[in-house]
């Protein structure tokens, strides 16, 4: 997981499958945050998720508003520009818990019980992703193998 204010930074996480990149823009303030969530609950393993708060739905969407909430102010998600890419299907031999399905779920129910509103998403199908944020314009850009790069809006 990772927070910035600083222009000219460029945020990223690789290799998206069955994991989902989380992205917090707020323009406003010129900041970013970026999480590469790999399971949807961190009770699982609590010291990670203490430890690693990005690695789980719950534990790095709670990380990301805090650290990116103006130190003086209540966290006001709603005034963030959300982004969800990843959470696909890789077809792996007897995947009983599909993993991306349950993060996108998990990911969906926290965005409703903190009020934040998703401005983009893309998810799911069966091919991974790699997803670069450039903080200073708060644009996305997403490769996939076999495509071009392509901006998400």
């Amino acid at each position: 997981m990772a927070v910035s204010r600083c222009p000219s930074d460029v945020l990223a996480t690789y290799a998206l499958g069955s994991c989902v990149g989380v992205a917090l823009v707020d323009s406003y303030r010129c900041m970013a945050g970026l999480a590469h969530v790999a399971l949807p609950d961190s009770r699982i393993n609590p010291q990670k998720g203490q430890e690693q708060p990005g690695y789980f739905a719950d534990t790095a969407l709670e990380a990301l508003l805090k650290e990116m909430a103006p130190a003086d102010a209540r966290l006001h998600p709603a005034t963030y520009d959300v982004y969800l890419v990843g959470g696909a299907d890789l077809r792996l031999p007897n995947d009983v818990f599909q993993i991306g399905r349950a993060n996108l779920n998990r990911l969906d129910e926290l965005f409703k019980y903190y009020g934040v509103r998703v401005a983009a998403r893309d998810v799911g199908g069966t091919r991974s992703r790699t997803l670069k944020l450039f903080v200073g314009t708060g644009t996305l850009h997403l490769s996939t193998p076999g495509l071009p790069v392509r901006a998400l809006q």
